[in-house]
């Protein structure tokens, strides 16, 4: 079980983690989606897909209230959304969510100092161990790939994971710039590679 899941399972009931999210959640509406997405995940994996129609119904709103909700919550870190293998075409209004533990929320200018850190030196050394940042994006949802010579570096993912899920997509991609370029001499530091055509998942 990973280190996130096991934050939301043992003890802690999905309610709690929604309380616990509540002084952080923006919105009514964002709420009940919270409520609908916790109420429908999996206690080991912390993932669920309930389609935009489905959460529309049981929190008795349209379903363009819902992705402005699904925004708000992805903002603030409460969630992380990827689509699902079927759905990569936007065929399907189905994608993956996931839980967060409420620990590694963002929080302000304090918890962006102290991410900004941790991000910046993680980053550093796995560009130092031969790790490529690559960002991609489909349908205005970004995502970022861990690239080494043999394919996806898990160590890298796995570390960074928890901060792409916690904090808000603009600052994680700066503080992975400035972990590129603390990593590399001035005259080797290439931007992160944008892909506007490939989503990782």
């Amino acid at each position: 079980m990973s280190d996130r899941a096991q934050h939301l399972a043992g003890t802690r009931s999905f309610a709690q983690v929604a309380i616990e999210w509540l002084p952080r959640i923006k919105s009514l509406n964002a709420l009940k989606v919270f409520i609908v997405l916790c109420s429908h995940a999996d206690r080991e994996t912390s993932k669920c897909f309930p389609s935009k129609g489905t959460m529309a119904r049981a929190a008795a709103i349209d379903t363009r209230e819902v992705a402005r909700a699904l925004r708000s919550l992805e903002s603030i870190g409460a969630i992380r959304v990827e689509f699902r293998d079927g759905s990569r075409s936007g065929v399907s209004s189905s994608s993956i969510y996931t839980i967060s533990p409420p620990s590694r929320a963002y929080d302000g200018n304090e918890t962006a100092e102290k991410f900004k850190g941790e991000v910046r030196a993680l980053v550093a050394g796995f560009v130092a161990a031969g790790v490529a940042f690559e960002f991609t994006s489909k349908n205005g949802v970004a995502t970022v790939q861990y690239r080494s010579k043999n394919g996806i570096n898990t160590k890298a993912q796995t570390a960074l994971e928890p901060y792409v899920a916690a904090m808000p997509w603009q600052l994680f991609h700066e503080y992975v710039q400035l972990g590129i370029s603390d990593a590399l001499p001035e005259k080797r530091r290439p931007p992160a590679r944008q892909n506007s055509r490939r989503r990782h998942v």
